[in-house]
């Protein structure tokens, strides 16, 4: 498997509800994987996370003897769990053909649902996923505006 470009959090302090030992977690995130969906095998998960945590160890020696438990969540599990489709965390890809007037579909890009009333703000809107809140403060804009209020 190819390398991947890796989001490696490691936090200062955990809480003594979580952990009441000298431990650390590692949360380790991969914004673009070519998603397999239902395709991923239960060794192919494995094989995956096995990959990143070379990779890593590449970059920190001795991190992969330091694992005491690890779990995978490939797209195949964000979708099962979460049901996110395809594992997508973005709801959508970020391509051309699902950005601006077609996010989440065309004739619903402006934040307005089916149902008069209704609002849509989360990653399928709009500038997409990974733009903090973004969606969010544009539904609320056009919210505001649908009903002669003022954005202060």
């Amino acid at each position: 498997m190819k390398k991947q470009n890796l989001l490696l959090n490691i936090p200062a302090e955990m809480p003594d509800e979580i952990c009441e030992e000298l431990f650390s977690s590692a949360d380790v995130r991969i914004e673009r994987i070519v998603s397999k969906g239902k395709d991923w095998t239960d060794e192919q998960v494995q094989q995956f996370g096995q990959t990143v945590v070379n990779q890593i160890d590449e970059y920190a020696p001795g991190f992969k003897d330091l694992i005491l438990h690890m779990e995978i969540r490939t797209p195949r599990e964000l979708e099962d769990e979460v049901g996110l489709t395809e594992g997508n965390i973005f709801q959508g890809e970020l391509t051309m053909d699902q950005l601006l007037f077609n996010r989440p579909l065309p004739g619903y890009a402006q934040y307005r649902g089916p149902v008069k009333g209704m609002y849509m703000c989360g990653s399928s809107t709009s500038p997409g996923g990974g733009v903090m809140a973004a969606p969010g403060a544009n539904a609320a804009r056009e919210i505001l505006g649908d009903l002669k209020r003022t954005n202060t």
